[in-house]
């Protein structure tokens, strides 16, 4: 009878550590899911963060193209390849000799305010001859591309 308890005992023991290994295992697995999930959560944030960050310097230098197209046409004197950068409101502010297109010399961007998502105004110093003025320029986004939509001399 000593016996048949002691084989029943080394059996359950046996049983009972297979259960414990088992559980042991399963808990650790558990724990390295958790961890995994909290790495890809952390590295999924950052890569967010710099898709973000680089969806917009890449609509900033769309606006700056679009600034700079309009720019080189009124250096150069090319109102038709300037019309292709401007949006209806800025060319009624032209046929209403709001700002001076001809005679800018040379030009520099000297700073930006994004006004919302598609919307940017440039402060930009022009040269003329001589003189030099300050022009407030905005840039609007309208489908997948960037127009000068405004040009207001500062002050």
């Amino acid at each position: 009878m000593a016996e048949k308890l002691r084989d029943r005992m080394l059996r359950d023991s046996v049983w009972r550590t297979l259960l414990l290994a088992i559980i042991v295992l399963v808990a650790g697995q558990w724990v390295l899911v958790w961890q995994y999930q909290r790495l890809e959560s952390r590295r999924i944030e950052g890569l967010e963060q710099r898709v973000e960050q680089q969806q917009q310097m890449m609509e900033e230098r769309a606006a700056r193209e679009a600034l700079r197209i309009f720019l080189e046409a009124r250096i150069a004197g090319d109102e038709i390849g300037a019309g292709r950068s401007i949006t209806e409101r800025a060319a009624l502010q032209r046929q209403q000799a709001l700002f001076e297109f001809l005679g800018v010399r040379d030009y520099n961007v000297q700073g930006k305010e994004w006004l919302n998502e598609e919307r940017v105004r440039f402060q930009v110093e022009i040269t003329r001859e001589q003189l030099r003025q300050i022009e407030l320029i905005e840039v609007v986004k309208i489908g997948e591309s960037y127009y000068v939509d405004s040009v207001q001399p500062a002050g």
